[in-house]
C-alpha cells in the first residue's frame, strides 16, 4: 500500500505531500494537478524497470516554471506487509547541456539502508542491512532497475516489483490498436495496446475470463464473450454478442467495431477485475467516466468498492463524476486546487455538519475549496 508520496519541482507540485488512504477520490478543478499526481507514480514505475526508458520518463520541461531549481525529488513511502519501505530519488537537469542525471537514488526501511547510489557510486546492502559490494553506475539510469533478486536483498526485490506492478490508466479508446502481434504484460496508460495485454490475460490468467464476462454481462445487453483470435500473422479482438434481430445468434463484432463508450466500458472492468486476481497493488484511475453512460458507471463504481474494501488493492480515482463525488465524498476524497496557477495544495473533502446536500452539489458551487 502507497502510504506516502512526496513530490517537489515537478510541474505544478512543490513540497507537495499525499498520504492515500485504502481507497480515496481526488476532486478539484481541470489543471489543480490531480493528473500530475498519477503521472509521477507512472513515471516512477517506468524509471525502475530495466532497459526502460530511464531519465527519458523526467523531461527537464516537468520541472515547475516559475522556480530557478534545476532539482527534483521524488519520496515514496510504501507498506509491505508489516515492513514500510522508504524509496527516494534526486534528479538535476542540466537545460544548457540538454543533459540530466541521478544525485541520490535510494531505499530504506525503519531499521536502515537497503540500497543507495550517490555521486555515480552503488552501495548494496543486505536484508539485515550489512555492506554488500560497491561499483560505479550510469547516473542516467535507475541503478535500483538493474540489481539481482538475491536470497539476501528480498527487501529490495519486493519493493522493485511493488512498484513495477503499480497501474495507472488513463484510458483514449481512440488510440486502441485492434490487433497484436504479441502478449503485453503490461496494460498501457491510454489502453492503446489492451488488445494485447488482452490477449496475455487470455493465456496466462484464462481464469479470470469467466470473471469478466460475468461482469460485462450485466451492464452490456446480449454479450456473450470476448476472444483474441488469430486473423493471419495476427490477432483480432472480437465480441460476441446476442442478437434478437439475428434470432438470438450470436454475432461476431471487432474491437474496431464496438463504440468508444463499449471500449472504455471493457477496459475498466478488466482493469478491476486484473487488479483483484492478477496482483496489483495499487490501481490509479483517471476520470474513467468518460465516454461511459451513468446507468454503465453506476456498477462499475459498486464492483470498485468491493475491490478497496477487500484491502487487496488500493484505488485512487481522480473523477468530475456526480456518482463517484456522491458515493466517496463522505470521508473519502481529497480536495486539489491551486491559487493563480501557483502550487498544487491538497485537503480532506469535508462537508459542513448541517449540510443537507448531496457532494456532488457542493462540489458544483464550488464550495468544496470553503
Amino acid at each position: 500500500m502507497l502510504k506516502r508520496l512526496y513530490v517537489d519541482n515537478y510541474r505544478c507540485l512543490v513540497n507537495f505531500e499525499y498520504a492515500p488512504r485504502a481507497y480515496e477520490l481526488l476532486i478539484g478543478a481541470n489543471g489543480t494537478g490531480k493528473s500530475s499526481v498519477f503521472d509521477v507514480l507512472k513515471a516512477l514505475c517506468e524509471f525502475v524497470k530495466p532497459q526502460g526508458f530511464g531519465l527519458a520518463v523526467f523531461p527537464a520541461n516537468s520541472l515547475t516554471r516559475w522556480q530557478d531549481n534545476n532539482r527534483q525529488t521524488f519520496e515514496l513511502d510504501v507498506e509491505l506487509g508489516e515492513l514500510t519501505v522508504c524509496y527516494r530519488l534526486v534528479i538535476e537537469h542540466d537545460p544548457r547541456r540538454r543533459g540530466s542525471k541521478v544525485v541520490e537514488e535510494s531505499l530504506r526501511d525503519q531499521a536502515g539502508p537497503l540500497f543507495a547510489f550517490q555521486d555515480g557510486e552503488v552501495a548494496l546492502y543486505r536484508d539485515d542491512h550489512s555492506a554488500g559490494q560497491s561499483y560505479p553506475f550510469d547516473s542516467s539510469q535507475s541503478a535500483l532497475a538493474y540489481q539481482s533478486e538475491r536470497p539476501d536483498n528480498t527487501k529490495l526485490s519486493g519493493f522493485r516489483d511493488w512498484l513495477q506492478s503499480v497501474a495507472v490508466l488513463r484510458l483514449n479508446p481512440f488510440a486502441c490498436d485492434p490487433e497484436s502481434e504479441r502478449e503485453d504484460l503490461y496494460f498501457a496508460v491510454d489502453g492503446w495496446n489492451f488488445p494485447a495485454w488482452y490477449r496475455w490475460l487470455q493465456l496466462e490468467q484464462p481464469q479470470l475470463l469467466p470473471l469478466l464476462w460475468g461482469e460485462l454481462a450485466e451492464v452490456m445487453e446480449g454479450f456473450a464473450s470476448l476472444n483474441s483470435q488469430k486473423s493471419g500473422e495476427k490477432h483480432v479482438l472480437q465480441m460476441k454478442v446476442r442478437s434478437e434481430g439475428a434470432g438470438k445468434e450470436e454475432l461476431k463484432f471487432s474491437w474496431r467495431e464496438l463504440s468508444e463508450g463499449q471500449r472504455v466500458l471493457v477496459m475498466l472492468y478488466a482493469a478491476v477485475i486484473a487488479a483483484k486476481d492478477a496482483g496489483w497493488p495499487v490501481l490509479c484511475l483517471d476520470e474513467p467516466d468518460n465516454f461511459v453512460a451513468l446507468r454503465e458507471i453506476q456498477p462499475w463504481v459498486h464492483l470498485v468498492e468491493e475491490l478497496a474494501d477487500g484491502g487487496k488493492v488500493q484505488v485512487l480515482i481522480a473523477s468530475h463524476h456526480p456518482e463517484l463525488i456522491n458515493s466517496w465524498g463522505r470521508g473519502q476524497a481529497v480536495v486539489l486546487s491551486r491559487e493563480l496557477g501557483g502550487p498544487t495544495r491538497l485537503k480532506p473533502f469535508e462537508l459542513p455538519s448541517d449540510s443537507k446536500m448531496p457532494p456532488s452539489e457542493i462540489v458544483a458551487m464550488g464550495w468544496e475549496d470553503e
